[in-house]
């Protein structure tokens, strides 16, 4: 219970920084993302499957945050972003997002990091990104 109330709090504080910090000083267009949940990373979905109760409290924080800080944004001028489901939906099936890879397999941090390939842009010579 108390680990919900930090949510809370953290939430709301997080929701009262964008409505004065933002949008009280005239921010026209503000999108605010949500929490995705924590397991569905590598690291979250490993950690859960080591500790199923840490796995449950990692899920609960970050749907409590989410209800808390919609909560403290109810009415406010801003375009809320689902990156949960989103992100959610592109672990589930990544080919329909335009990964034909097996990169969002749970790998361990002992384990061979994951390259892909990324596109290169003029701004950088970066050609793949690495993950574990």
């Amino acid at each position: 219970r108390r680990q919900q109330e930090i949510d809370e709090q953290v939430a709301l504080e997080l929701a009262g920084y964008i409505r004065t910090e933002i949008l009280g000083k005239g921010a026209k267009y503000v999108a605010v993302m949500n929490f995705p949940d924590p397991t569905k990373t590598p690291e979250g979905a490993a950690t859960a499957a080591f500790s199923p109760v840490i796995g449950a409290a990692l899920t609960t924080f970050a749907d409590t945050f989410n209800l808390w800080l919609r909560e403290g944004l109810t009415g406010q001028p801003v375009i809320f972003v689902d990156l949960k489901t989103l992100f959610e939906s592109v672990v589930a099936n990544p080919a329909s997002f335009g990964d034909s890879s097996s990169a969002w397999a749970v790998r361990s941090r002992s384990q061979e990091p994951i390259t892909l390939p990324r596109r290169q842009s003029s701004e950088t010579s970066e050609t793949s990104m690495s993950y574990w």
